[in-house]
């Protein structure tokens, strides 16, 4: 059954869809992790967040043991659902996720530099496909295995969370932190023996959730990055183009821009409509209106053909005395251009293009158009 979302001390909007609650855990060779965060949150929150699914992720000897604690006949999820009446949690295997290495092998544990960045891609590209799914609320769980794991599951929903998912970390009181035998604080007394001699009662065992807030940077990430694979790394270095003040240099003759960080590929059309404002920039000339909607626009035409010719080899370029036909530029050609462009821009590098795109201004140069960067900001260089 899928359950309404409503407002609690842990979701940032109230969300009127049926959305299917996604729990994801991270655990290391503790399988109790998952049982104690599903308690925390279907019996001790309220209101209560029951999942509809549990994915595991993990290495794989922490997968081995879960699937012993967590999967057999009789396991102590089943046990915790019937214990305190909640529809049963299926576990199936194909929701225990293995860590695997850049050459798709299974992971024992996280021990070299490589490991520890085949587990940051592995966990990212999880969550990716998690947040993808509109239909969806993810609450992650970063109390189990090592703690470059616990950082990158963090990370990771920093970089994809909707503003209805959420992360937490479970807490277990005293000496039951770790405690082998113990999976969930049972409804009647249950003792069991420490190593040291002293019994405990599991009945008595204090569990609980903490909440972590996080930066949510997904509006900041491409349409690629949100649709497809990357790595950690290069969703890392997309969303640190945000915080990062714009640059802009433009190799016409190779037909590319680096914007930020990114590379954009142009046609000569698009580059050379931005190298006009560029160059406008560079020269400290102001805004400049575009060309009347259907009227040919011979100054238009001469600024957009001759930065055209720069994007082409030197032996290519047309003499300035031969009498070609010169580009016919109306408003509805310019705008279309300048669409494209856009285009391009958004396409790479989704909401970081705003710095980079031609604005329309105000105040006393109303309805002109020009590029909101300082000259500081822009060059011209060689990106092949």
């Amino acid at each position: 059954m899928i359950r309404p979302i409503v407002p609690t001390a842990f979701t940032n909007t109230v969300c009127d869809e049926q959305l299917k609650r996604v729990l994801m855990v991270l655990s290391g060779l503790n399988p109790q992790v998952v049982t104690e965060t599903v308690y925390a949150l279907a019996i001790k929150r309220e209101p209560a967040f029951v999942p509809d699914e549990i994915h595991v992720v993990s290495t794989e000897a922490g997968a081995v043991l879960a699937r012993r604690a967590l999967t057999q006949p009789g396991n102590h999820l089943a046990r915790l659902c019937a214990e305190y009446g909640l529809a049963d949690i299926a576990l199936p295997d194909h929701h225990i996720h293995v860590i695997s290495d850049a050459h798709g092998q299974p992971l024992a544990d996280i021990r070299t530099p490589a490991d520890n960045e085949a587990a940051a891609d592995f966990i990212t590209e999880l969550v990716r496909q998690f947040t993808a799914d509109e239909a969806s609320v993810l609450h992650v769980s970063m109390a189990g295995g090592r703690k470059t794991q616990g950082f990158y599951m963090g990370y990771a929903l920093s970089l994809f969370g909707r503003p209805h998912d959420e992360l937490s970390h479970v807490l277990v009181a005293g000496p039951f932190e770790g405690l082998q035998a113990f999976y969930f604080p049972p409804r009647s007394p249950q003792v069991v023996k420490l190593s040291n001699g002293s019994e405990v009662d599991l009945s008595t065992a204090e569990v609980s959730l903490a909440s972590i807030p996080f930066v949510r940077l997904r509006h900041g990430l491409s349409e690629g990055l949100l649709a497809g694979s990357a790595t950690f790394k290069e969703t890392v270095d997309a969303a640190r183009q945000l915080l990062e003040p714009p640059r802009l240099v433009l190799d016409l003759l190779s037909k590319r821009v680096r914007a930020g960080r990114v590379v954009v590929q142009l046609n000569e059309r698009e580059l050379a409509l931005l190298s006009v404002f560029a160059k406008r920039v560079l020269e400290h000339k102001p805004a400049i209106a575009a060309p009347g909607k259907y009227v040919n626009d011979e100054a238009w035409g001469q600024w957009l053909d001759a930065e055209q010719q720069l994007c082409k080899p030197r032996d290519e370029r047309r003499r300035w005395d031969e009498q070609d036909p010169k580009i016919t530029m109306t408003g509805e050609n310019w705008s279309v251009i300048k669409t494209r462009l856009h285009k391009s821009l958004k396409t790479a590098m989704g909401p970081g293009a705003q710095p980079y795109l031609i604005q329309k201004t105000s105040g006393r140069r109303a309805g002109c158009f020009g590029l909101n960067l300082p000259a500081s900001a822009i060059s011209y260089g060689d990106l092949s």
